[in-house]
């Protein structure tokens, strides 16, 4: 009894502890969207901001597209990746399948955890954003542009202190032997 009233005590903690939340903007204003996936020609931005350790818990985006001829502006796709690899596609304009210009909005910061894609914690210190086509429609060309405004915004926490050290009693308690 006295070891179930210990855990659920340090896990009552560790569900009150604050975390500290970081924001990356990335302005993405005027620039073009070119070529498919991994292609040497489309724009790559990444920080070293985001240490190792340090869990990446939200992305969103406020984005106008404009595409050029008959690109689509569900074409225009971003890849988030830390040293671990890809963490995160975006296509902001999904389903919009055919040329102009429009924006797009996630509504504020999207939940990466409670959209079932879980913690993603940044090994290596390097977090990076890739601008790519999904279609090519003008390769070694600019298919699209992220017009003004045009940011995408990733969210991510370093755990306190206090919130460590009670992941390590509750963990110490859980593999204790009797």
């Amino acid at each position: 009894m006295k070891r179930f009233i210990i855990t659920l005590a340090v896990t009552v903690f560790l569900l009150t502890s604050a975390v500290s939340a970081n924001l990356w903007v990335i302005d993405v204003s005027d620039v073009p969207s070119m070529d498919l996936l991994d292609d040497p020609s489309n724009i790559s931005m990444s920080t070293t901001n985001i240490a190792p350790g340090m869990i990446i818990t939200g992305i969103g985006w406020d984005l106008t597209v404009g595409t050029i001829g008959t690109s689509w502006r569900s074409e225009a796709r971003s890849m988030w990746s830390t040293g671990a690899g890809p963490f995160v596609y975006v296509t902001p304009g999904n389903g919009d399948d055919s040329p102009g210009t429009n924006s797009y909005s996630s509504g504020g910061i999207i939940d990466l955890v409670a959209a079932g894609l879980g913690y993603i914690t940044n090994h290596s210190g390097t977090t990076s954003i890739q601008l790519y086509e999904g279609y090519d429609d003008y390769p070694g060309s600019a298919d699209a542009y992220y017009l003004s405004p045009g940011t995408y915004t990733l969210q991510y926490t370093l755990p306190e202190p206090t919130f460590i050290l009670g992941a390590c009693l509750l963990a110490g308690l859980l593999i204790r032997r009797k």
